[in-house]
């Protein structure tokens, strides 16, 4: 039976020892599947998106770029444009996260005061 489930989970492995051996084996082995099992899972839950940044006072950048920092782990490209016209800073983020982080990032610039944060993701 050991030898079955072994082969069922992509192992060919043949043991021929006491039943306490075996039985540690599957617990590792069941361990491990269920590692890689959840490491897919964080993979497909991965989004792929763009945030909308826009800063109405100058004061405020350093606190948005110390934010930005610390998400940078999933940010793919970075653009920011000032609009001096109208006296505002434009940023712009594309993002690859699971909706936690890029909730997280949008959820912490939003409560800086004179930032506005919008996001789009997909499913990609």
């Amino acid at each position: 039976m050991l030898t079955a489930y072994l082969r069922m989970s992509g192992f060919i492995y043949s043991v021929q020892k006491d039943a306490d051996y075996a039985q540690n084996i599957i617990c590792i082995l069941l361990y491990y599947i269920t590692k890689l099992k959840a490491l897919e899972l964080m993979k497909l839950d991965k989004r792929l998106g763009v945030i909308g940044i826009v800063v109405e006072n100058r004061q405020v950048v350093p606190q948005v770029n110390q934010i930005i920092s610390e998400h940078a782990e999933m940010i793919i490209g970075r653009m920011g444009l000032p609009h001096r016209e109208r006296e505002v800073s434009v940023i712009s983020l594309i993002v690859d996260g699971t909706t936690d982080q890029v909730g997280s990032l949008t959820g912490k610039l939003g409560n800086i005061p004179y930032v506005t944060v919008k996001s789009a993701l997909t499913k990609v």
